[in-house]
């Protein structure tokens, strides 16, 4: 019978790890942006609209990093701690 077991480092670990670094990338981007964005012209409706979709935005990074931390394998110690 063939061994179905997924090694350490398996799929459910990089998909994670992938999400997780995708996800606080998008994420320091997204908050960078909100700042100049924010600095540009208070209260215009351009602005007001541009804050609108980057709000939608941290919805769905929230998403992502809940996803990634759901995929983590339960084995793997958090943060040093086994």
């Amino acid at each position: 019978m063939p061994d179905t077991t997924i090694p350490h480092g398996g799929l459910r670990e990089r998909l994670s790890d992938r999400l997780l670094a995708g996800g606080v990338e998008i994420a320091v981007d997204r908050e960078r942006m909100t700042r100049e964005i924010e600095a540009t012209a208070p209260g215009s409706p351009a602005t007001v609209a541009a804050l609108g979709a980057l709000r939608a935005a941290e919805i769905a990074d929230s998403a992502v990093l809940w996803l990634s931390w759901r995929l983590r394998p339960r084995t793997m110690g958090l943060g040093g701690r086994a």
